[in-house]
């Protein structure tokens, strides 16, 4: 029977219950531990210098397939940010956080009586009432908007849009401290100012969150204003070309980006479900064998790249047993990885990929922007996204020509060894005049089976089975690109085998 939901009804003590559904042990704070699922320094009323509120509490009686809905609700009613659970599993109780950013965003420049309310199908079933303290800007210094760029010599320039400047206003640039509070970075002297515009000429910012505020000679200070410096390195969107992606949350989103993961993306797929590196590097592959851990706040199985800059993009909550790369391998940008799941906390299938300066996949998430988006990085961009503007069109056969013989007839294009289970992978670029690919494999050892694998850039796969390497895999009029070829060794008795394969593009 369907679940309708029924009228909410206010038992003695904090508990809201919604047929069956019950929402109790809310608590907000202003610190935060994911992985007990707790918070600090609890209260109804925070100021407005706040980094971020935590809203924590217990969900009880979910049945499988309920959607529940985390809304911050701003005093004039609008919803200012949103986390939705859209694939609940069934559960005698969950545990639930969300934050709200607040300087430097909506919440700390809207202050009054907000709400963080809970919704079960639609139903409402808690609504937490708390105060933003703070005072309401009438006038004064004000920034509208914040611009830095890396200079060459290692230093950098910020520019603000901004009012309310006089001559001696100075620019200043903070951060907060993983202990909390505030840490003035910078503070510096306006060498242009125009009206509703002032520059200065800063040190280089290393990646990561800042806040811009104003001081006048008077004392006067501005609201503090939050802007991001990305890595200058150039990562693509972790799609296949040609295939549609929706964006589900962005950097400070409420739902699971905040702490760590404060400057991660995730993302849904539409028309394909492989994932692809960000940019090229050496691959640690952790396919962990899980499946959803909706009690525990896991990565799930993940792909992790080092760059080798130091920098480190990291593929979360994958499909186990979809892995196309092992550790060690090399992998070019736009290579299929694996397939997209929703292993470990994760509910829904969807991708979480962020960038570190670490290798470890829980270190500090850093800003990085996607070249496909350009200038349109916003923060909380939600939508669809279309690595190329083409029709994906329809999966065609690969056909089986004449029967060749069982070993090549000429040296093969490669030669390798794997043990069973295991992937090799090589790329075979294919250009626009290409009329067809034709791609033979083979082995010598009768108690061995591989599988053969061909990918095309739009993520389009052919697969031949171990019983068909009597005969070539064949593709008519193949899209031009960067393809790339699989073996999967499917027999053996955990010994490397050699194998060639021969992939011809005519």
């Amino acid at each position: 029977m369907r679940h309708v939901p029924a009228i909410i009804v206010m038992l003695a003590g904090p508990v809201w219950v919604l047929e069956g559904a019950t929402v109790r042990d809310t608590l907000l704070g202003l610190q935060a531990d994911e992985n007990r699922c707790i918070v600090r320094k609890t209260g109804v009323r925070f100021d407005s210098s706040a980094e971020q509120i935590f809203f924590r509490f217990v969900a009880g009686g979910l049945r499988r397939g309920d959607r529940l809905q985390i809304d911050w609700i701003s005093p004039g009613g609008e919803v200012v940010s949103s986390a939705p659970y859209e694939e609940l599993p069934a559960a005698s109780s969950l545990c639930f956080l969300s934050a709200l950013p607040v300087a430097g965003y909506a919440a700390g420049a809207s202050p009054g009586e907000w709400r963080a309310r809970v919704t079960v199908n639609g139903a409402v079933a808690h609504d937490r009432r708390f105060i933003i303290a703070g005072v309401t800007q009438t006038g004064g210094l004000r920034i509208s908007a914040v611009r830095w760029q890396k200079e060459p010599g290692g230093t950098g320039r910020i520019e603000l849009d901004a009012s309310g400047m006089r001559s001696l206003t100075t620019i200043n640039v903070a951060r907060y401290k993983r202990t909390g509070g505030w840490e003035f970075v910078l503070s510096a002297m306006p060498d242009t100012q125009e009206v509703g515009r002032l520059g200065a000429p800063v040190q280089a910012l290393a990646p990561g969150q800042y806040y811009a505020i104003l001081r006048s000679e008077s004392g006067e200070q501005s609201p503090p204003f939050a802007f991001q410096v990305a890595t200058r390195s150039e990562y693509r969107l972790p799609a296949l070309d040609q295939q549609t992606w929706r964006i589900t949350q962005g950097p400070f989103g409420s739902f699971s980006h905040w702490g760590r993961s404060i400057h991660a993306w995730d993302m849904a797929p539409v028309t394909n479900r492989l994932v692809a590196a960000m940019r090229p590097g050496v691959v640690v592959a952790k396919d962990r064998g899980l499946g959803q851990t909706p009690r525990s706040r896991s990565f799930g199985n993940y792909i992790s790249i080092d760059h080798g800059d130091g920098e480190f993009s990291h593929y979360a909550h994958l499909k186990t047993r979809t892995f196309l790369v092992r550790t060690g391998d090399r992998v070019d940008a736009g290579q299929p990885l694996a397939e997209v799941g929703t292993s470990g906390y994760s509910f829904g299938v969807h991708l979480h990929v962020h960038v570190t300066k670490a290798a470890n996949i829980a270190s500090m998430s850093i800003p990085f922007r996607f070249v496909e988006l350009g200038e349109g990085n916003a923060r909380n961009y939600r939508g669809p996204v279309v690595s190329q503007n083409r029709p994906t069109g329809f999966l065609p056969v690969a056909s089986k020509a004449a029967v060749a013989p069982q070993s090549p007839r000429r040296k093969p294009k490669w030669e390798a060894t794997v043990a069973f289970a295991q992937w090799w992978s090589k790329p075979l670029p294919v250009g626009r005049r290409a009329r067809k690919i034709e791609v033979r494999y083979g082995w010598d050892d009768p108690k061995a089976g591989f599988d053969l694998y061909l990918v095309s850039p739009s993520g389009r796969k052919y697969v031949h089975n171990a019983g068909d390497r009597e005969r070539p895999l064949f593709v008519a009029s193949p899209e031009p690109g960067q393809w790339y070829v699989y073996v999967q060794a499917v027999q053996g008795d955990g010994a490397s085998v050699p194998f060639w394969v021969d992939a011809a593009v005519l």
